[in-house]
């Protein structure tokens, strides 16, 4: 018991002193019942404001962890859409860039199948230039063989008109 309620029930005693001692009793015992009750009626109040102050801070706290969650939840959305937008450019790139190796491959593919025709052209021509300069030499082989046997045999025909003239 708090001090106010025996400074109120020392005073109250008395006050009905002069009655007599059951009452007096009696008269106490319902003051502090009284007061019993006034303070668990108080405990009661003050207990339902606590809890109702309790629930404030706690809604209070949940709403700021909210915004926490929510303020997070959105940095990350942020996040990913900015990765999302780079991996969009990234394969974008990538794209085109395989596009223009496969252009790339597909020019130097045909430049080399036309290197290989002109070269394929240049041989064939080489080996037939080779093939009529063989022939042709032959020919003059021949010729020059078939000249140095007519010059024999007239050299030879001269020599003996010249042996017999002489």
């Amino acid at each position: 018991m708090g001090m106010a309620l025996w400074a109120l029930l020392l005073w109250q005693w008395h006050t009905v002193v002069s009655q007599p001692v059951e009452v007096q009793l009696e008269q106490i015992k319902k003051d502090v019942a009284q007061k019993m009750l006034s303070q668990d009626a108080l405990k009661k109040e003050f207990s339902a404001m606590l809890e109702t102050e309790k629930e404030k801070m706690k809604e209070q706290i949940m709403a700021k962890v909210d915004e926490k969650i929510t303020a997070r939840a959105k940095e990350e959305e942020k996040s990913r859409d900015a990765l999302s937008k780079q991996v969009q450019e990234l394969e974008s790139t990538l794209a085109k860039q395989k596009k223009e190796h496969e252009a790339a491959v597909t020019a130097l593919k045909s430049s080399l199948a036309e290197q290989t025709a002109e070269i394929a052209k240049a041989l064939d021509l080489y080996q037939r230039s080779l093939s009529q300069h063989r022939d042709e030499a032959a020919n003059n082989l021949e010729l020059h063989k078939k000249e140095l046997a007519e010059h024999k045999e007239t050299s030879s025909k001269g020599l003996e008109a010249q042996t017999k003239a002489l």
